[in-house]
């Protein structure tokens, strides 16, 4: 799976790769540490006052609407040591009389799911 996100992510970055100039060599990695470099800039930018204003506008408008993304949010936290929040809980559910071990992965209101 690693592999493919590696691949995925030299497809996307091949554009750039190209327009290095023709003397540089090892075109793959010179750009992989370009792309580490303007994540490093982006992480600065985001320790800003507006920069976290903006980072957090994108996040609510675009980066919380795609599946699966406040899950992981939650989780990278927890691994990290950033949230105390229980984003995950077992459970035991029952489901045709069969007993199953879950994970409540969000909460609603009340608690209950209908």
């Amino acid at each position: 799976m690693l592999a493919k996100a590696v691949k995925g992510l030299l497809e996307i970055l091949s554009p750039v790769a190209g327009s290095l100039p023709a003397g540089v060599e090892f075109r793959q990695a010179a750009t992989i540490i370009l792309l580490i470099a303007v994540c490093f800039v982006v992480g600065l930018v985001v320790r800003t006052r507006p920069g976290l204003r903006a980072k957090d506008a994108f996040e609510q408008a675009v980066l919380e609407k795609l599946p699966g993304y406040t899950f992981f949010r939650g989780l990278a936290q927890r691994l990290t040591g950033r949230s105390e929040e229980h984003s995950l809980a077992a459970c035991r559910t029952g489901v045709f009389s069969q007993a199953l071990k879950s994970t409540v992965s969000s909460s609603h209101f009340g608690g209950l799911i209908r």
